[in-house]
């Protein structure tokens, strides 16, 4: 079920309803009524793959109120030290800093065998194939420049309705839909199909993510255990993935769409080694977090 909306009836009438032993709120989850009437029936209360930013409101302006209740939360199991950081700066040092259980779940779930992946694979033959994934109109630029390249194009656009797949269509003339025409008839297809990409990435020899000139990228976790070459666009500072992996050079950043096809091209043609090396080594060293907070509930006895 959802959760209902955050007012303090709603809050105490879901608790008494299900009596909870433990609440768990994921990475910004701060739904403060809930939280409010979970510290007042003394239900423990933990957050997990917690991202704390400068930026949040809770944490430029101090209001009383609310961190008072941030202040009664039983633990916080966070993404970076940052967090850990900047919640102890407000007196909060019940934190530990775990990571991302994201990646754990990536790679635990298994990719699927689905029909579209020997499509892929027999469309792009011995070539190359480009996958853009979680894309939005904002990202055309980098398309439209990247697609001059010799390779198949392989279009996921974050929203998948019609009218959003027709804009895209008509933005790009040489391009068809998956579902009209199959993947036969032209290098540059835009796949209307709900929730293969992730099952997908390991039949890429480069991946674009989407939404990097817009509000911000999408998940870059899914094509990095496939350890695939990764270009994404200039807003992704509040990922921290992202500023690791771009600062350890295992994935690229463009900030013009200009870029993307030089970057691309170059990508597409380097040696992958040292890149891959990197890419396993930041997913060595960051997976985990579920074991070690499973195993802190367990010590706390809160499971």
């Amino acid at each position: 079920f959802y959760m209902p909306l955050d007012t303090a009836y709603n809050a105490n009438k879901l608790i008494d309803t299900l009596s909870p032993h433990l609440a768990i709120f994921i990475k910004y989850d701060f739904w403060w009524n809930h939280l409010n009437a979970l510290q007042s029936k003394s239900i423990p209360t933990v957050f997990i793959s917690t991202m704390i930013r400068s930026d949040q409101y809770f944490i430029k302006y101090k209001l009383g109120s609310i961190r008072s209740i941030l202040s009664s939360v039983d633990h916080y199991y966070v993404q970076t030290q940052k967090s850990a950081d900047l919640l102890q700066s407000m007196g909060i040092v019940n934190t530990t800093v775990t990571g991302d259980s994201r990646l754990d779940s990536i790679l635990f779930e298994e990719v699927n065998d689905v029909p579209i992946q020997k499509e892929i694979l027999d469309w792009k033959s011995n070539g190359k194939c480009i996958i853009y994934g979680s894309v939005h109109l904002s990202d055309m630029e980098v398309i439209k420049e990247m697609s001059s390249i010799n390779a198949k194009h392989l279009l996921v656009p974050h929203d998948i309705d019609s009218a959003n797949i027709t804009a895209f269509q008509s933005q790009l003339p040489a391009s068809m839909i998956y579902s009209q025409s199959g993947l036969e008839d032209s290098s540059m297809v835009i796949l209307d199909k709900l929730g293969v990409l992730r099952h997908i990435y390991n039949t890429a020899d480069l991946v674009y993510i989407g939404g990097g000139f817009g509000k911000g990228i999408h998940n870059i976790l899914e094509p990095l255990v496939q350890l695939i070459p990764i270009i994404v666009g200039p807003n992704y500072h509040k990922f921290p993935e992202a500023v690791d992996l771009i600062t350890e050079d295992a994935i690229k950043t463009i900030d013009t769409a200009t870029l993307s096809c030089i970057e691309a091209k170059k990508m597409l043609m380097e040696s992958n080694n040292e890149r891959e090396k990197t890419q396993k080594h930041y997913i060595k060293i960051h997976s985990g977090a579920t074991e070690k907070i499973l195993s802190s509930l367990g010590e706390n006895k809160w499971i």
